[in-house]
């Protein structure tokens, strides 16, 4: 198999699999999982951080599978992903809402009935496969007469009765042919009482109900699902869900006047600070090392007898030793390795298209200094990262006084001495990643800026799944086969990792036009954004050379304030909070394009200088009008060759 397919699967589907031996368990897992089951839970996180997989392994098709009994729990885990088409069909039709909250509680206690039936099958298989299940369920005629008092009788039930419903509502749920709707908390209670008697090794198992992107629910099944939180704990039942940010504005339940309250009644876990934390770099060398090698001797040969899939705690203080995380993070950056500064001068300079740009930009600068010195003076291929630069510096203003200075201070540069490019000014440190991507003026170009294991972890920001797809496209693009028989993987070279990149960031910006109801005018507000980021970063004083993130400290009005945070919800901005304030006592957010978006637009990934927009130009970035919006776009482009002023975007004053 071809390293490229190692990384095809970049969603969790516990639906279907039994994710044992393949997931792997998050480096702060120990702390989370104390509270699975003592408490609800509300799991936290951005588009693709990893929730939906998370459940799949606390599910009980992963704890019941092939290790079950080895480091398994006993507790009974059932994962519901809210469908939004299907859900959205228990609504309207001249029915109240009353009437359509029996129907959706009948609903999860047919699915759930039919999940823990499909659980209790798995450790029968392992127990004994060949004695049939005696159960007493008569108790339960009590919630509807039909029911069989029988196990296998009542699993034939339960699976018509889920049909004939989703038959019902299909042809219009009409009230005169309604079933018996069931108490779904009630009658879970019931029966997982009987499965307790009836079953071994289930007599302490709790029930754990996990919702996945509870977001999706109508307004009455969120508070419906709220109530089950309230009350999670009693008959061993608690209710969980998975959530994006953002996506839990209600917090009512079913019963007026009562509301949840984090702390008392659930468990805020975000699942990139939690279970992630200051971990993610090894976490995804972890990943990126498994899909490649998985059992071959090359893999044990650097985590030694580490299974990643044990969430034990000595086996997760190993992998958060210092020696650990240097073995895995060594390989993962030969797999991907990153160009020096001095590396990517040296590319910059050796390639015809690049040195053409950067003659032209130092021309440029010595003509508006009416400079006589020669532009070849200013590169020198043996010290690349400076020559880079010098193009910014001459068209600053305050850079430097004259080119001669310039030229100086290059010289001690090349002598190994103390400089400005290094020390003082740092110009390499605060121009070099700015002026090459400039240099860069065809959009078909890579960027080899971008290539490098910690690269990808800094355009990923925490998420798995973009991590996963960049990897996707470099070893797809390097048709290389797998590590499976032992063999080392070649390096990708920076060029292959580049083009990556820019196929990932592609492929997710135009997943944000499906992201929710709002997702038209979110990609216009990226979009947007990074045509303003990208704006600044063409200027030739290079000033504003890394902008990323801006802030708001005007505030907006209330239809760009629900865009904002579907922005959040969506993971299309990353919120934080405010940095470098000129005034200490003054506190508000900032916010961040998602990093993994900068490949498309062809700027720096970091946080440069912020950006304040004003109300005025922040709504109107919000508002999807096209026309009004290239407006904004436009006043802040640069012509090829400018003089280094700064664009105001205060369009109010």
């Amino acid at each position: 198999m071809q390293t490229g397919e190692a990384f095809v699967a970049n969603r969790g589907d516990f639906g279907k699999l039994d994710l044992t031996g393949r997931y792997i368990v998050p480096p702060l897992f120990d702390s989370f999982q104390s509270f699975i089951g003592e408490r609800s839970l509300v799991i936290e996180g951005g588009r693709g951080s990893g929730k939906t997989t998370l459940l799949g392994y606390l599910s009980y098709r992963t704890q019941f599978g092939e290790s079950y009994g080895k480091n398994s729990r006993s507790d009974i885990g059932v994962c519901l992903r809210a469908d939004s088409q299907f859900l959205r069909t228990m609504t309207g039709l001249d029915h109240d809402e009353d009437y359509w909250l029996k129907v959706f509680d009948h609903y999860l206690a047919l699915y759930f009935l039919r999940e823990i039936l499909n659980a209790i099958e798995l450790i029968l298989r392992k127990k004994s496969p060949n004695d049939p299940l005696v159960m007493d369920l008569a108790v339960l005629k009590g919630f509807d007469a039909g029911f069989p008092d029988n196990y296998k009788d009542f699993v034939t039930y339960v699976k018509l009765s889920q049909n004939r419903m989703y038959g019902w509502l299909q042809n219009g749920a009409h009230s005169d042919e309604h079933p018996v709707f069931l108490p779904c908390r009630h009658i879970l209670a019931a029966f997982m009482e009987i499965v307790r008697e009836s079953i071994p090794e289930l007599s302490q198992s709790r029930l754990l109900l996990f919702i996945d992107e509870y977001e999706n629910l109508l307004a009455y099944q969120q508070r419906l699902i709220n109530t089950g939180i309230k009350h999670s704990g009693q008959h061993g039942i608690v209710f969980n869900i998975a959530v994006k940010r953002n996506g839990m504005p209600i917090k009512e339940t079913i019963k007026g006047g009562e509301r949840l309250q984090v702390t008392h009644d659930y468990k805020l876990i975000s699942i990139e600070d939690h279970l992630l934390g200051s971990h993610f770099s090894t976490f995804s060398a972890e990943l990126l090392l498994s899909r490649l090698y998985s059992d071959s001797s090359h893999m044990k040969s650097i985590i030694g007898l580490v299974e990643l899939s044990d969430p034990r705690p000595e086996t997760l203080k190993v992998r958060l030793g210092n020696d650990y995380k240097k073995r895995v993070i060594s390989e993962a950056r030969r797999l991907l390795p990153r160009p020096s500064h001095d590396e990517l001068g040296s590319y910059a300079i050796s390639n015809p298209t690049l040195l053409r740009q950067l003659q032209l930009w130092i021309k440029r600068g010595l003509e508006s200094r009416n400079e006589k010195l020669l532009m070849e003076s200013f590169i020198l291929p043996d010290y690349p990262s400076a020559s880079v630069v010098c193009g910014a510096i001459l068209m600053q203003k305050k850079g430097v006084t004259d080119a001669s200075m310039l030229l100086e201070e290059l010289g001690k540069h090349s002598k190994g001495e103390k400089s400005n490019f290094t020390t003082g000014k740092e110009w390499i440190h605060n121009f070099f990643l700015g002026s090459f991507i400039r240099l860069h003026r065809s959009p078909n170009t890579p960027i080899i800026a971008y290539a490098g294991f910690d690269n990808y972890v800094s355009l990923a920001n925490q998420n798995v799944r973009n991590f996963i797809e960049l990897c996707h496209w470099a070893f797809m693009n390097s048709e290389q086969e797998e590590g499976g028989s032992g063999h080392m993987i070649k390096p990708i070279t920076p060029l292959l990792q580049a083009q990556a990149s820019r196929k990932a960031a592609n492929e997710l910006f135009r997943e944000v036009s499906g992201s929710g109801d709002f997702s038209t005018r979110l990609q216009s507000l990226a979009n947007g954004l990074g045509q303003i980021f990208k704006a600044k970063q063409e200027s030739l004083t290079q000033s504003e050379p890394e902008s990323s993130h801006f802030a708001l400290p005007g505030g907006c009005d209330e239809d760009a304030s629900k865009l904002l945070v579907e922005a959040v919800k969506w993971s299309v901005l990353i919120p934080s909070s405010e940095t470098k304030t000129k005034d200490p006592r003054i506190e508000f957010e900032e916010y961040r394009l998602n990093p993994i978006f900068s490949p498309h637009f062809r700027i720096s990934p970091n946080k440069g200088k912020k950006t304040e927009f004003t109300p005025t130009v922040f709504n109107t970035l919000c508002s999807g009008d096209r026309s009004a919006i290239s407006d904004i776009i436009s006043s802040f482009s640069v012509p090829e060759f400018d003089t280094g002023t700064q664009h105001a975007i205060d369009f109010e004053s």
